[in-house]
């Protein structure tokens, strides 16, 4: 899998990760994605049992309104919680749930957030290290597994300001 960081710009198709903090507070990525989609995934919320808080999460399938064909909402949990390792557990997550759904990329959108303590290019970095580590997989003795069992993700597109300085770390 390949990991790139790039500046934060709209959806080019493939999936589309997002997030929300605990109590349903999306992040301003989130926000203007619930704007393209006419309040889409504010209902999506409102009709689910996601609150934002860590270890959830809510898939939208084929959203109109945008060229994303899932879109992956997050839960962050509360903003001063948000350290190196959740945030690599994230990106574990991140990977875990879209790596083998047909996708060949996934854009995670990264946003800076009040009340935490880290930069958005520290945060890209760290779930891309998540990542990566959630990804590894010994094939060699896999012989008989399907097409459809093995991982689709080619690219993992990690969206932020700063994105040269996550690129370094």
């Amino acid at each position: 899998m390949k990991i790139v960081f790039a500046s934060p710009a709209p959806p080019d198709g493939g999936a589309l990760v997002v997030g929300a903090l605990e109590g349903r507070k999306l992040t301003p990525s989130a926000k203007a994605l619930d704007k393209m989609l006419k309040g889409g995934l504010t209902r999506a919320v409102k009709a689910s049992r996601f609150k934002g808080k860590k270890d959830e999460s809510l898939t939208l399938l084929a959203p109109s309104g945008v060229k994303a064909d899932r879109v992956f909402l997050v839960g962050l949990g509360k903003a001063a919680d948000l350290d190196a390792l959740r945030l690599q557990n994230i990106g574990g997550r991140i990977y875990a749930a879209l790596g083998a759904k047909g996708h060949s990329t996934v854009s995670v959108a990264v946003d800076a957030i009040d009340k935490c303590k880290l930069k958005p290019s520290e945060m890209a970095a760290e779930m891309a290290l998540g990542a990566r580590l959630r990804s590894y997989r010994f094939d060699k003795y896999r012989t008989k597994e399907g097409r459809d069992k093995k991982p689709t993700l080619k690219t993992l597109r990690l969206r932020c300001q700063g994105a040269g300085r996550a690129r370094a770390a």
